[in-house]
């Protein structure tokens, strides 16, 4: 009956440490610790775009002046550069070769070489706002053209001359140039040719 007594009160016991949260060791049950949240996934950083260079355009006549450089004699041709400089407030450039128009007094074409486009030929950026100093050389910034001309013998009294652009259209060029005599007969054709657009160093 003794045994039956003790039985009945180590269950008893037994059941109220449990439904205390005590262990037979006089601790405390382990709480649950707290749930783990997940991690949160780290947002790439945005790659730089890179801010797009202004696009350089060709230079047309209205942003042009031209100038003689130099001119020389060799084997009964004139040997002609022009300068080119850049009037206007924005970078452009010159490629190809240009042509020549030879004036009369009256503005009447006597001769015009055409300019060759050549898209093959490097494009010469002419900076703004480079001043002429009038001097027999090119000012950094600039663009050059040489010229070869030979055997003039158009009929009238040259008066003025223009620089044909590859772009289109033409831009009077200052400065006395005098052109070969002539070594055929009156109104043959001259010969006109150029280089392509080269930058003054």
């Amino acid at each position: 009956m003794q045994v039956l007594r003790a039985t009945v009160r180590g269950t008893i016991l037994a059941v109220l440490l449990v439904g205390t949260g005590c262990t037979p060791f006089g601790g405390s049950s382990p709480s649950p610790g707290p749930s783990s949240s997940p991690s949160s996934t780290a947002t790439p950083a945005a790659t730089p775009t890179a801010t797009p260079s202004p696009t350089v355009a060709a230079c047309d006549r209205t942003m042009l002046k031209v100038r003689l450089l130099t001119s020389s004699g060799a084997a009964g041709s004139v040997l002609p550069t022009y300068v080119f400089f850049n009037t206007s407030a924005n970078t452009c450039y010159l490629q190809g070769q240009p042509g020549l128009t030879v004036l009369d007094a009256s503005n009447h074409v006597l001769f015009s070489q055409p300019a060759v486009p050549d898209p093959t030929a490097p494009r010469v950026p002419l900076q703004p706002g480079v001043t002429d100093p009038g001097t027999a050389t090119a000012p950094h910034g600039t663009a050059t053209a040489d010229y070869r001309i030979a055997n003039w013998c158009m009929v009238g009294t040259v008066q003025s001359f223009a620089v044909e652009l590859t772009t289109g259209g033409s831009v009077s060029a200052s400065g006395a140039l005098q052109l070969p005599g002539c070594n055929s007969a009156p109104g043959t054709p001259p010969l006109i040719e150029s280089k392509a657009f080269a930058a003054a160093p």
